[in-house]
């Protein structure tokens, strides 16, 4: 009867060794999550600065054409 329940704490320590492995794995794996997710939005926060930057760009070098082709106009029409 003893090694009956000897085998029987074995078998439930050996339970209670990998449910504390399990829950440590999912620990680890919900704080990966949460890290991936964290640099997600600093990456969609980036990229939205940088279409910003980009708009402010091509607002810029739109204002440069038309400033040069008022230059060119001017210096056809003094000819």
């Amino acid at each position: 009867m003893r090694l009956q329940q000897g085998g029987i704490l074995v078998r439930v320590s050996a339970f209670v060794v990998i449910l504390k492995a399990l829950i440590f794995s999912d620990s680890a794996l919900l704080q990966t999550s949460s890290e991936l997710f964290s640099t997600s939005s600093e990456l969609i926060h980036t990229s939205s600065e940088l279409i910003c930057t980009s708009s402010e760009l091509i607002c810029t070098s739109s204002e440069v054409i038309s400033k040069k082709s008022r230059l060119v106009t001017q210096a056809l029409g003094r000819r």
